[in-house]
């Protein structure tokens, strides 16, 4: 695991707020929580307090979260015969697909030419100012993911039929239907709706996806203080049924 056993910082980074998990901090055990005005502002933060590392650069593996990396589901397009032309595809759709404003890189999942894939979006301008931050501090990237990629590999882990994941983190909730192999949904609601409104949105969506309600379920980000120092990661979810 990044964590255990290892020097490799972890930082959770969302539109306003970013949680530092060092091991090398001197009060090591826990995440500490920071505020900004923005996500770059959080991310210049989160960096200027990881503890030095004597002889080599610091590490960090990094998760966004929903409302800074949303996926979509992009349509096979008829002659995309590459991945690279796929990425370009999927760049231009997704400002439309996503609401996010700017120009966009993308992530894309198993993309094969002719089923549907899971793509996720980043604003373009945040990518290039976390890596350009990160070189000027001397920290090395490890890692970029968004928080609820995290999370869905974890609820894979624990229940492999799992088919239906809300994953809700300080900005958003995202999600995501289907499994490793196979999406047929996903989406991020930014802002987070209300705890009074997800329910009946849950229920909707299942309905809409076919899917069994047994194996859907809802993780929150745990942003409870020392109680995140007892998992095996720092930024681990608590678990419920999504309905």
């Amino acid at each position: 695991m990044l964590w255990a056993g290892s020097e490799i910082a972890q930082v959770y980074l969302g539109q306003r707020t970013a949680g530092v998990a060092d091991p090398l901090a001197e009060s090591a055990a826990g995440v500490a929580w920071i505020t900004g005005d923005s996500a770059a502002d959080c991310w210049q933060l989160a960096i200027e307090s990881l503890a030095p590392a004597r002889w080599r650069k610091r590490k960090v593996h990094v998760l966004l979260s929903g409302a800074l990396a949303r996926p979509f589901m992009m349509s096979p397009v008829a002659g995309l015969r590459s991945w690279r032309e796929a990425a370009q595809v999927g760049s231009s759709l997704a400002p439309d697909a996503t609401g996010l404003a700017g120009p966009c890189e993308v992530w894309h999942g198993a993309w094969t030419p002719d089923a549907a894939s899971l793509v996720v979006a980043i604003d373009a301008e945040l990518r290039q100012l976390i890596e350009s931050t990160a070189r000027q501090a001397r920290v090395r990237l490890a890692g970029l993911q968004p928080w609820w990629a995290a999370a869905l590999q974890q609820a894979s882990q624990q229940s492999p039929a799992t088919r239906f994941l809300a994953a809700e983190d300080t900005d958003s909730l995202t999600v995501v239907c289907g499994d490793d192999e196979s999406f047929s949904a996903a989406t991020s609601y930014a802002p987070c709706p209300q705890s009074d409104q997800t329910d009946a949105l849950f229920t909707r969506l299942l309905l809409a996806q076919g899917a069994a309600p047994d194996l859907a379920v809802h993780a929150t980000l745990r942003t409870d203080g020392p109680d995140a120092a007892d998992v095996a990661t720092p930024f681990a979810a608590r678990w419920k049924p999504a309905t």
